[in-house]
């Protein structure tokens, strides 16, 4: 391992444990080689959703970062690196584990939609906006993990829905002050509720059939 990389490794531990709190904590249950490889993914995916959430850059300005650190990712997996701290060792892990690189776009791309106001017509469309920031990542720790059985490909995007359906149950309030509104426009019309009612904080019998209903869908 070259001194670019270990230092890398260093850097992204520190990350974690400076802004990760319970996933940090997590971590350290696991065997030391994972724990340093999981303080590696969470970085790259801190990283990533901070260019997206910057209140320092502009909305231009975020979408260009995404862009850069797409194209820097890719350079990194070519052995590429450019004065990164994070992407050596993002790049080391994922030749390790043999993470697909779709993956990591997937939570780029993710993020990068964010950039607009939020709306989804169905929860199809819901679920692959899920898969980007969550299921994805649920795909890339399983295989840092290893795994035998080609179904916990599945498992692993299931439970990255349902933490991210929760998510969003949690960040209801500040999501749709910000133009996020990620309930299914299907899911408040079958229960007479709109995004303006969202918006302005409507919590009446309505509202709480449809969390009821999101709350069951989470839970699977």
């Amino acid at each position: 391992m070259t001194t670019e990389i270990s230092d890398s490794y260093s850097y992204c531990q520190r990350l974690a444990r400076k802004t990760g709190r319970n996933f940090y904590f997590s971590f350290l249950t696991l065997p030391r080689r994972l724990f340093r490889d999981m303080c590696v993914l969470y970085a790259f995916m801190r990283h990533t959703d901070d260019l997206g959430d910057s209140d320092e850059l502009s909305l231009s300005e975020r979408r260009t970062a995404l862009t850069r650190w797409r194209a820097a990712l890719d350079c990194a997996l070519k052995g590429e690196c450019d004065n990164c701290r994070i992407l050596p060792a993002m790049a080391h892990v994922a030749a390790k584990y043999k993470i697909p690189v779709e993956y990591l776009h997937d939570v780029i791309e993710g993020v990068e939609s964010d950039l607009s106001p939020r709306s989804f017509a169905s929860f199809s469309e819901l679920s692959r906006y899920c898969y980007q920031v969550a299921g994805a990542v649920g795909l890339c720790c399983i295989h840092i993990w290893g795994f035998r059985d080609e179904k916990a490909r599945a498992y692993a995007i299931d439970c990255g829905t349902a933490f991210q359906l929760t998510n969003i149950l949690r960040d209801l309030s500040d999501d749709a002050r910000m133009g996020r509104v990620y309930l299914p426009q299907e899911d408040l019309d079958r229960f007479g509720y709109s995004s303006d009612d969202l918006i302005n904080g409507v919590r009446d019998e309505r509202f709480r059939v449809l969390m009821q209903f999101q709350v069951s869908r989470a839970s699977g």
